[in-house]
């Protein structure tokens, strides 16, 4: 123990250092939710839900497959509409990867959708990919109501998980909107923000970062 020069006392030391609470507020602070741009399925909780409203223009649907590449890293490749067998083939062999998942099995080409959604838990605007037919048939369901697909930001949708690994389950479930007021001053301004920067969901066809312009991708 060491003792206090200017009062001849021991000094007392904390149980959690000064250091560490600032550094890692800091780095909390760095990381912040509204810096993480993506709001995947995945990533939300067992038990837990997010409830989040649709902004921008419109979505995007696509056909998505991973490849990992010799140094056993994954990468997507995503195409418009699906390809042929040649044309999957060929643009693996553009991106330089091997269609294999992580146990050696052949990956499989899935259907996604992907939208720009304001997220009510960081107060932010964040990307919405979904892969999960769950998901899908319940937002090809939802949107097929008119009053929903011709204002879909005057709903929220709350997105709830339960399971981990294959045993995942997700529901998603359809509720009145809270973008009022100043919560819709709020989303408007920051999706205003977005939209002067550039935001791009066709970016995501070629791996671009769809937080900047697609002009010149294609």
């Amino acid at each position: 123990m060491s003792v206090n020069q200017a009062t001849g006392q021991p000094d007392t030391m904390p149980f959690v250092s000064k250091q560490f609470i600032s550094t890692t507020k800091e780095r909390q602070a760095n990381k912040g939710g509204g810096n993480d741009l993506y709001l995947n399925p995945s990533s939300v909780p067992d038990g837990e839900s997010v409830r989040f409203s649709a902004v921008g223009e419109a979505s995007l649907a696509f056909l998505e497959v991973w490849g990992r590449s010799s140094d056993g890293k994954s990468k997507p490749i995503r195409f418009a509409e699906e390809p042929t067998a040649k044309e999957l083939a060929d643009r693996a062999a553009d991106e330089g990867v091997a269609l294999i998942d992580k146990s050696g099995s052949p990956s499989k080409l899935k259907q996604a959708l992907a939208f720009w959604v304001w997220n009510y838990s960081t107060n932010s605007i964040q990307l919405f990919q979904a892969t999960q037919a769950s998901i899908l048939e319940t937002l090809a369901s939802l949107f097929s109501d008119e009053d929903v697909a011709d204002n879909p930001g005057a709903w929220d949708l709350e997105l709830q998980r339960f399971g981990q690994g294959l045993e995942t389950r997700y529901t998603l479930t359809l509720k009145p909107g809270k973008r009022k007021g100043t919560v819709a001053a709020e989303v408007d301004a920051a999706w205003k923000e977005c939209a002067a920067k550039g935001y791009n969901l066709e970016s995501l066809l070629v791996n671009g970062d769809p937080t900047k312009p697609a002009a010149g991708l294609f």
